[in-house]
């Protein structure tokens, strides 16, 4: 792995926090990624691939919206695949190298925001190579490293966050005590002692009591009071919570059905993602309340509770991944976050427990992979799945709740 550099000694323009999976990143040409995405194209890389392509950049690119310039045009799709893919590989990645690549095709599967902390960044599981790599033992490490260090160009970041962080919408922080709160997040979620819920729950309930906190904005002083009570006593009485709160099994029946019913009608952009979505929304709607709610919570029993090591580190790594380098953390605010974390968590579990089911089989770390995968797809793309998951007033600890045998 590249050196790290201490902190003091770099500026935010040379230091990138991302997971260590995604340091030397190379593409392995699979050609899945080609497949029934609508990638948005600007318009200084419209002009850039018809000046240096002409006709054969033209005639597969689709001006969507000539008044925008982040969304000038799309790639353009023939029977689900993009125009300019060649069997696996991509023509204009073949003939002519990764820097003539439209913007959105070379950063895949990074996913890339500036604050005036460091570049972020963090990974899209829709891609299978990123995806694998949560099956690999142990958990995965948010590192700091230089520019120079990565296998990516940092100026093909195109996002900048700017104005203070917020804890919650009007509840303004200080940069560095955003920087200590996502280093004492990553702290929690990799405490193994502690249930994959509990571990968020213990989150949630820190930001709440910063919440309470009088100080504004919220300095680094204050959040590193809280870290070290969280560390102390672990906010010992969720545990109670965790064990006795059966009754939200309902509310996490409607949120997991709501939620992929819609994304099922709107219809979904990758074609791997709708066959486990479909296997979860059928093994729980057609039923009747107590039913429905009895067949949930015999399968989380059967299913989730006992689910081995393996699945769960896998389902660890990917919480580590979506809580560090969350967009949502710094663009919307801490709390929206830790909300949208504790939903894509509640779906890629569910979508698990669905399709172990159907298939008569225990949860294993393939069936793991391929619903985390189904549920990134189909969610955490979204540009505001945070504010989605807010009006459906999902309450994350709701969310969270596994009963127990």
């Amino acid at each position: 792995m590249p050196g790290k550099t201490k902190n003091a000694e770099i500026t935010s323009d040379q230091r990138v926090f991302l997971p260590e999976l995604l340091v030397s990143f190379a593409c392995d040409k699979c050609g899945e990624c080609c497949s029934t995405w609508e990638i948005p194209v600007d318009r200084d890389a419209y002009d850039r691939a018809v000046a240096a392509l002409g006709n054969y950049a033209a005639a597969r690119l689709r001006i969507a919206d000539a008044d925008s310039h982040f969304g000038y045009a799309r790639l353009e799709l023939i029977d689900g695949r993009c125009a300019f893919k060649d069997g696996n590989l991509c023509g204009i990645h073949r003939d002519h190298g990764d820097e003539a690549l439209f913007p959105e095709c070379r950063k895949f599967p990074r996913i890339m925001f500036r604050s005036p902390m460091a570049l972020h960044c963090t990974a899209s599981f829709a891609c299978r190579k990123t995806l694998e790599s949560l099956a690999r033992p142990g958990h995965l490490r948010m590192v700091h490293v230089t520019a120079e260090d990565v296998a990516f160009s940092p100026e093909l970041c195109d996002t900048y966050v700017e104005g203070p962080p917020c804890l919650c919408r009007g509840r303004a922080m200080t940069w560095p005590a955003l920087f200590a709160l996502e280093h004492g997040f990553l702290e929690i979620a990799r405490d193994s002692q502690r249930a994959i819920e509990l571990r968020i729950l213990t989150m949630i309930e820190l930001a709440r009591n910063l919440e309470h906190e009088n100080e504004a904005p919220l300095g680094k002083a204050t959040v590193d009071r809280e870290l070290l009570a969280a560390r102390v006593d672990g906010f010992a009485e969720l545990s109670n919570r965790f064990l006795l709160a059966g009754a939200d099994a309902d509310a996490q029946i409607e949120f997991i059905l709501s939620m992929i019913g819609r994304r099922l009608e709107s219809g979904i952009r990758c074609g791997w993602a709708p066959a486990p979505l479909d296997a979860a929304f059928c093994r729980w709607s057609g039923l009747s309340g107590d039913e429905r709610r009895g067949r949930f919570l015999d399968d989380y029993r059967r299913l989730y509770m006992t689910a081995g090591d393996d699945v769960l580190n896998v389902l660890e790594n990917y919480m580590i991944c979506r809580v560090s380098g969350n967009p949502d953390f710094v663009l919307l605010d801490v709390q929206a976050g830790l909300a949208a974390v504790a939903a894509l968590l509640t779906l890629a579990r569910a979508v698990a427990v669905a399709l172990a089911a159907a298939a008569k089989s225990s949860i294993t770390p393939r069936i793991m992979l391929d619903s985390i995968r189904a549920v990134d797809t189909a969610f955490f793309h979204l540009p505001d799945f945070a504010e989605r998951v807010k009006k459906r007033g999902a309450d994350p600890a709701a969310l969270l709740i596994v009963t127990p045998a």
